[in-house]
């Protein structure tokens, strides 16, 4: 019996060295990275993820930098577990919006703003959500998209959440200037899928592998999910997922990213209960969702929230669309196009938009396309 386990060993260890030597992997960073950044205090320990480890024979004397066109930082490696370092600087890095550099094999490997430095988080600030873009065509919809990245910096905000449905039909040269674009922003920018990234799904995995993912900002837990899984769901492996996001941080404020909206119109619909479940369980401040090209809140219960007041959390809320194609009434919801900001005082979550005519709740900034154009 000794004789066989030793043999199997054998061959497993055989079997593993074939695959190393007649296997080569493509190692990339894979987070943090633009649209799944780290925002981490100036001595903070940070954890990169790297693709492309194999068991048992791992690349030795990987190094890690960050750096912008100011400083650079050499990252001293704490602990590995799996394909997981968990790094910091010898010493306090400078607040701004840094590369992450990864040297594997002899290649640097570079993630532009993966890694945002503050000296403290600001108890005040502003996040702006945008949800279903443009179309990148050369043309008027790269203006529009221009011209949201304007406001948004005239906004002074502080993050970008951006919400699915960013890149309509796919397309490499589409998907690089979608890229250099947001690349352009010293703010972070956070992203989740919609259903028409599904148009061109492997080039979208190849700049934004995380599908869903946690982006932690002092007192507040960003979660960004994919409702698109198997078309308009969230899947058990992602709710398990979500739950577990939502254990590990309960001493933090919830903000859900997901393109589809939660309840109403064209909501998602696998797991739609448990989900609700699960807000209410761990007092999610809103969930802030795209899709329909229309702006509403809804209630935890599915009905459209009509007052002057905001209603009790969890705020439900559908962002318009930042394009012409607004959805025709009737649809639930006003029909113009926008994006949402957000503002923040003493950490807390105090204004979601306008009050607007026919006593619609606090949409989102009503913007004249037309006038970006010119």
């Amino acid at each position: 019996m000794k004789h066989s386990n030793v043999f199997r060993a054998a061959i497993i260890i055989i079997a593993l060295a074939t695959i190393a030597v007649y296997f080569q992997p493509r190692y990339s960073v894979r987070s943090p990275r633009l649209g799944n950044p780290q925002l981490i205090l100036t001595e903070s320990s940070f954890d990169i993820v790297v693709d492309g480890m194999l068991p048992f024979f791992q690349p030795r004397d990987i190094e890690f930098k960050l750096s912008n066109s100011e400083k650079a930082y050499v990252l001293k490696t704490e602990s590995i577990t799996g394909n997981v370092f968990t790094v910091h600087s010898k010493h306090a890095v400078s607040p701004g919006a840094y590369t992450l550099g990864a040297l594997i094999k002899g290649v640097w490997r570079e993630n532009p703003k993966a890694v945002f430095v503050y000296q403290e988080y600001p108890a005040d600030f502003t996040i702006i959500q945008a949800a279903d873009l443009p179309d990148f065509d050369n043309g008027d919809g790269e203006k529009l998209f221009s011209a949201l990245l304007e406001d948004v910096r005239g906004q002074r905000a502080t993050i970008l959440l951006l919400t699915g449905d960013l890149v309509y039909h796919g397309g490499a040269e589409r998907y690089q200037r979608f890229y250099d674009a947001i690349a352009q922003l010293n703010i972070p920018v956070i992203l989740c899928p919609g259903n028409h990234e599904r148009e061109d799904w492997s080039l979208y995995i190849k700049d934004y592998p995380d599908t869903a993912h946690t982006n932690l900002f002092g007192d507040w837990n960003i979660i960004s999910l994919d409702s698109a899984h198997g078309r308009d769901q969230l899947s058990n492996t992602q709710l398990a997922w979500f739950e577990q996001q939502l254990m590990d941080n309960q001493g933090k404020k919830t903000l859900v990213q997901i393109h589809h909206p939660v309840v109403g119109e064209r909501s998602i619909e696998r797991n739609q209960q448990r989900f609700l479940k699960l807000l209410d369980e761990y007092n999610v401040v809103a969930t802030l969702s795209g899709h329909t090209h229309v702006d509403a809140i809804h209630t935890i219960d599915g009905k459209e929230w009509v007052s002057d007041e905001l209603p009790p959390q969890p705020w439900l809320i559908t962002t318009t669309t930042y394009d012409f194609d607004v959805a025709p009434a009737p649809n639930g919801g006003l029909a113009f196009p926008g994006y949402r900001v957000l503002r923040f005082n003493n950490n807390e979550l105090t204004s979601i938009g306008r009050l607007y005519d026919n006593g619609r709740s606090f949409m989102s900034e009503r913007v004249n396309l037309e006038s970006k154009l010119k």
